[in-house]
């Protein structure tokens, strides 16, 4: 039974000591080869007080990983801890032949020679948690060893445009951070087949909005189908200087569902609880694709009076597509609204649930 499980098992890995992992397969190549998806994580996010007790060992296990790598040519001329993270992973991935995903958090942004023979051919999604600041190349020469990468899902910082070899991309998520709108738009102009865009704001002060986002994204508006976009609530006296106006998605002629954090549309600047979009049906209209056929609002103010205003749209013959809305309320509140809609042909799915506005889903709509 153990020789049936344990190839099973391994269709799934999550890994935190790289080089026992990478000890493991060297001697089991036929356990390498059964990996599907492999996750790597940093031990310290998931750090907790009861693993105190373990630092003693975790010392020895980290002079014993120190005297494993050195047995091996080269690895003499690793310059550090972080250059040897990387080898292993390097070496690792090299030994997964059938991996088509990959979870990782790693820095980048220290330089290590991934060399040009290194393909990772097999990955077609590939997740970096750890953020990475562009402009150095670091990114681009990892992404290059992955040729036929379909989805990717990157936390990146900086205002420095550095174009990634991404021909394959059809999925892309980014978590930004400071990023500015020439660096987005390098992203995403790598991205010829862009089908699927999520963009979610960072911890830092937000350097781009609504309008240099949809620039950015109007030259992929003939393929993209699936966007999500969530960016903080606007306070009175914070980030001045951005651009403002909420631009349009009309004329993505493709886009079928969109995703949005309601809590980032303008709000009265004396008063960050009052709603100042949409105004009228006609602004929201004027918002929104005709093409659209799934809907979700999430962090919706008590007195937003979008969902009203989209009924009366869709009543009017808007959005005739429309299959899907989704959105947090009272149910009670908005039974005309609900009513209307259903009548329409358009399903109303109202969360109670809090999570809903503060952990948005990333793009999940079936093809």
């Amino acid at each position: 039974m153990r020789d049936i499980a344990q190839p099973v098992l391994y269709h799934n890995v999550r890994v935190v000591e790289l080089w026992l992992f990478l000890r493991t397969i060297m001697a089991r190549p036929d356990l390498a080869a059964q990996v599907q998806c492999f996750h790597q994580y940093d031990p310290f996010m998931y750090f907790s007080p009861e693993d105190m007790d373990e630092t003693a060992s975790s010392q020895a296990l980290e002079v014993q990983k120190h005297d494993w790598v050195c047995q091996f040519e080269g690895t003499e001329a690793l310059g550090g801890d972080a250059d040897i993270e990387k080898w292993l992973l390097d070496s690792t991935l090299a030994l997964l032949p059938s991996a088509k995903q990959l979870i990782i958090d790693i820095s980048l942004n220290e330089g290590y020679a991934w060399g040009a023979s290194a393909k990772f051919l097999p990955v077609k999604h590939l997740v970096l948690d750890h953020v990475t600041e562009l402009g150095d190349g670091h990114l681009s020469d990892f992404l290059s060893t992955m040729p036929r990468l379909e989805k990717l899902s990157i936390a990146v910082k900086g205002n420095m445009p550095e174009r990634l070899p991404l021909a394959e991309v059809r999925c892309l998520e980014i978590l930004g951070e400071e990023l500015s709108e020439a660096a987005l738009s390098a992203i995403v102009g790598s991205c010829p087949k862009l089908e699927r865009f999520a963009y979610h704001m960072g911890m830092g002060q937000e350097a781009i909005t609504w309008k240099p986002v949809q620039r950015t994204l109007h030259r992929c508006r003939k393929t993209l189908r699936h966007v999500e976009i969530t960016f903080k609530p606007y306070y009175f006296g914070e980030n001045r200087h951005l651009e403002y106006g909420l631009g349009s998605f009309r004329d993505f002629d493709q886009l079928e569902s969109l995703f949005i954090n309601a809590k980032g549309f303008h709000t009265n600047p004396l008063n960050d609880r009052v709603p100042m979009f949409p105004a009228s049906m006609s602004q929201l209209v004027d918002f929104l694709p005709e093409s659209v056929r799934h809907i979700r609002f999430y962090g919706l103010q008590r007195n937003w009076g979008g969902i009203g205003m989209l009924t009366q749209a869709v009543s009017e013959g808007h959005f005739p597509r429309l299959k899907l809305l989704q959105f947090r309320r009272d149910r009670w509140t908005l039974r005309e609204s609900y009513s209307i809609l259903t009548a329409a042909g358009v399903t109303c799915e109202i969360s109670t649930d809090a999570a809903v506005d503060i952990l948005p889903q990333a793009i999940t709509v079936p093809q």
